[in-house]
C-alpha cells in the first residue's frame, strides 16, 4: 500500500477525496436543511428520531475514491479479479442490494448461483440414508467421499495423510476432540491466550481428567525453544471452582511434584504423558495471524514450558481459511477445525475435524452411535469399531445432503482462486485501516482506537479484520452496543462485543482480572449493552468489521463515511439520533451541532 511521508520520514497514509458534502448528505438522509437559530448559530433539524431515517446506499458516489484506491494497488488484478467481482455483485447477490455486509468472519455470503446449482443437483440426483448398498445410499457414499477429497485437496494434503471427520461445526470438532484427546492426570492442556471460547472449552476436559492447562500470550510462546516459553498463568483453580476441578488441579500438583522428584517418570515411556497445544491461525477479535512454525516447532519439542512429554498441536483454522491458504503440505498440525458456512455461507451446521495420520490412533473414542460401529453386545460391553477413522468418529447419520451441496462453494472459490481472495481482502483491509486513522474531530483527536497490527502493513501477520472503538472529542469512548445499533438502523452489518474471545478482547482493551470480575458478571452476553463504565473511560468490547471474498470498495467506502457523518465531533448519546457535519457556528457560537432524539435531551457543547 503507498502511502506519503511526513517530513521526518514517518509514513502517512493518504487521504481520501471529500465525496459527500453536507447539502448531499441531508439529501441522502432526508433530513431538512439546517435553520438559522435567533442567535446566528444552527438550530438542529429536529429534536425527535426519525424512524425513516435512512442512507439511501445507491446514492452514495465513491467514483474519484474508488479511482485513488485502484491507484495505489501495485497491480490492477489485486482488487476485484478482474472486475469479475462487480459482475458477481450485480448479477449473482440480489440479497446484498442496498446492504453493507461487513461481518465475513461472522459468516461469510453465499451467491444465488450456489443456491441453484444445490437445488438443480437436488431435483437431478436420488440421495439416501448411507450404510446401505441400495443406489441411493451407494450414491450418497460416492458423493461425500468426493467432497472428503475435495477438502484435502483445497488444503494441498491426501486423505492418506488426514482424515476428514464431519462435525456439526469448528465448535462441534473442537468437542469431539476435547472428549476422545488422551488426557491423564499428567497431561497439560496449553493454548494461546487469543483463541476462541470454543479453545478454551478444551481445559475442562482436561482438568475432569486430572490434568492442567497453561495459557501463554504470543510473546511469550518461544517456538524456537518451546521449553523456555513462559507460563506464568498455569493450571489456577479458583476456591468456589466445581468440586471435580479443584480435584483435579489437586492431582495435577501431586503429579508434577512427582514429575519434578523423577518418581513420574518410570512408569511410562520418554514421551508420555500426552499433551495438547492449541492455537488460532488466525484470532478472530482483531485479525492477527500467528506463527505457523510453532506447528513444527511444539511436536518435536518433548519439553513445552517445562513440562515432558508428547506434544500435539491443534490449529483452529475457522477464522483463517475463509481468506488465506492454508497448506497442509507444508505445515501438519496434529488437528485441525473449521466450519464451511465461514468459506462459503451455506451450508450451515457443517464443519470438520482434520486429524493427521500419525494422531488418529491415539484418539481414545467412549461414546458410539449407530453408523459407527460393526457389532455391538446387548448383554456384555463389547463393541467393534469401524477400521475406517472418518466412519468411527461420525456418530449416526451424516448430513449428507450438507455434505454434497459443499461442491457449489468450492466452485464458487475455484472460480475465484484463494490466492486472489487473499489480495483482495488485503486491499481492502489496508485502505479502510489508513481511512480510519485519518479521521480526526476537530481538535485534532482520534476518531478511532484500532486493535491489532495493522501498522505493521504485512498481510502476512495481520488478516481481513478491524476492530475498532469510536471515540469522542474529549477522548471517552463511544458505548460499541450504541455504533451497532445505529449501523443496523442503517443496514450495515458490522459485530459487537468480545467475539467469544476474551483473551484478546481483554488485552486488548487493558482489562485486568479484577474488572472483568467486577463489570463482567451484570451482563448477559459478551455484546450487549453494558459497553462502557467508569464514565466512559473504559469499553467492555469493541466493534468489529471483517472482509471477505466479496467486499467491494463501496462497502468499506460507505463504512468510512457514515463514521464521518455520525461520529465525527459527536457528543453525549449521539448513536440515539444523527450528527451530520462540523458547522462554524453552534449552539455555543463555535463549536459543532448534533441531533439527538428527545430521550437524553442532550445537546453538545
Amino acid at each position: 500500500m503507498k502511502s506519503r511521508r511526513r517530513d521526518d520520514g514517518e509514513r502517512r497514509p493518504r487521504a481520501t477525496t471529500c465525496l459527500v458534502s453536507l447539502p448531499l448528505l441531508l439529501i441522502v438522509l432526508h433530513l431538512p436543511a439546517p435553520t438559522a437559530a435567533v442567535d446566528g448559530g444552527i438550530s438542529p433539524p429536529f429534536t425527535t428520531l426519525d424512524a425513516a431515517t435512512l442512507w439511501d446506499l445507491s446514492q452514495l458516489d465513491f467514483t474519484a475514491a474508488r479511482q485513488e484506491f485502484l491507484a495505489l494497488q501495485p497491480d490492477p488484478d489485486v482488487y476485484g479479479y478482474d472486475g469479475l467481482l462487480d459482475k458477481i455483485r450485480d448479477e449473482d447477490t440480489p440479497h446484498m442490494k442496498n446492504q453493507v455486509y461487513l461481518d465475513w468472519t461472522g459468516s461469510a455470503v453465499y451467491r444465488a448461483s450456489m443456491v441453484d446449482a444445490v437445488a438443480e443437483d437436488l431435483k437431478k440426483n436420488l440421495y439416501g440414508n448411507t450404510h446401505s448398498i441400495n443406489p441411493s445410499s451407494m450414491l450418497t457414499e460416492k458423493k461425500v467421499d468426493e467432497v472428503r477429497e475435495r477438502i484435502v485437496d483445497f488444503f494441498n494434503t491426501t486423505l492418506s495423510e488426514y482424515s476428514v471427520i464431519f462435525t456439526s461445526g469448528a465448535t462441534a470438532a473442537l468437542h469431539l476432540l476435547s472428549e476422545t484427546f488422551p488426557w491423564s492426570n499428567r497431561s497439560r492442556f496449553t493454548y494461546l491466550e487469543q483463541s476462541h471460547n470454543s479453545v478454551l472449552g478444551i481445559r475442562e476436559l482436561c482438568l475432569h481428567n486430572g490434568g492442567d492447562f497453561c495459557a501463554l500470550r504470543e510473546w511469550e510462546v518461544n517456538g524456537e525453544r518451546p521449553e523456555s516459553s513462559q507460563c506464568n498463568s498455569c493450571g489456577r483453580t479458583e476456591l468456589n471452582a466445581p468440586s471435580y476441578i479443584a480435584a483435579a488441579a489437586t492431582a495435577a500438583a501431586a503429579a508434577a511434584a512427582a514429575s519434578s522428584s523423577g518418581e513420574g517418570d518410570k512408569a511410562s515411556s520418554p514421551r508420555e504423558p500426552y499433551h495438547l497445544f492449541a492455537f488460532p491461525a488466525q484470532d478472530n477479535f482483531a485479525g492477527i495471524k500467528y506463527n505457523l512454525s510453532w506447528i513444527d516447532y511444539i511436536q518435536k519439542a518433548d519439553n513445552v514450558c517445562g513440562k515432558r512429554g508428547d506434544w500435539r498441536v491443534l490449529l483452529d483454522a475457522a477464522a483463517f481459511v475463509p481468506s488465506s491458504r492454508l497448506d497442509l503440505g507444508k505445515f501438519s498440525p496434529d488437528f485441525v477445525t473449521l466450519s464451511f458456512y465461514k468459506l462459503f455461507g451455506i451450508p450451515t451446521g457443517l464443519g470438520c475435524l482434520l486429524v493427521h495420520k500419525r494422531s488418529i490412533d491415539i484418539l481414545r473414542k467412549v461414546y458410539w452411535g449407530g453408523g459407527s460401529v460393526v457389532v455391538a453386545m446387548t448383554q456384555q460391553p463389547i463393541t467393534v469399531f469401524k477400521g475406517n477413522p472418518c466412519a468411527k468418529y461420525e456418530d449416526g447419520t451424516l448430513n449428507f445432503l450438507s455434505i454434497i451441496n459443499l461442491n457449489a462453494g468450492f466452485d464458487s472459490f475455484d472460480e475465484l482462486g484463494i490466492d486472489r481472495i487473499t489480495r483482495h481482502v488485503w486491499a481492502l483491509t489496508q485502505w479502510t485501516y489508513e481511512q480510519l486513522m485519518l479521521l480526526k474531530h476537530s481538535n485534532g483527536h482520534p476518531v478511532v482506537r484500532v486493535y491489532g497490527k495493522h501498522g505493521q502493513g504485512d498481510s502476512s501477520v495481520q488478516g481481513g479484520v478491524i476492530s475498532f472503538n469510536v471515540l469522542r472529542p474529549d477522548g471517552r469512548y463511544v458505548g460499541y452496543h450504541q455504533v451497532q445499533k445505529l449501523a443496523a438502523k442503517n443496514r450495515f452489518h458490522v459485530r459487537s462485543g468480545c467475539q467469544c474471545n476474551p483473551g484478546a478482547c481483554f488485552d486488548y482493551l487493558g482489562l485486568s482480572y479484577e474488572q472483568v470480575s467486577t463489570f463482567f458478571l451484570n451482563k448477559e452476553s459478551c455484546g450487549d449493552e453494558k459497553d462502557v463504565v467508569n464514565g466512559g473511560t473504559l469499553p467492555l468490547g469493541a466493534i468489529r468489521i471483517s472482509f471477505g471474498s466479496l467486499t467491494t470498495f463501496e462497502d468499506v467506502q460507505a463504512w468510512i463515511e457514515f463514521l464521518k457523518t455520525f461520529y465525527v465531533d459527536s457528543g453525549e448519546m449521539a448513536a440515539w439520533g444523527v450528527e451530520v457535519g462540523v458547522q462554524e457556528n453552534s449552539f455555543n457560537g463555535g463549536g459543532h451541532w448534533a441531533i439527538f432524539g428527545d430521550q437524553t435531551g442532550a445537546r453538545v457543547a
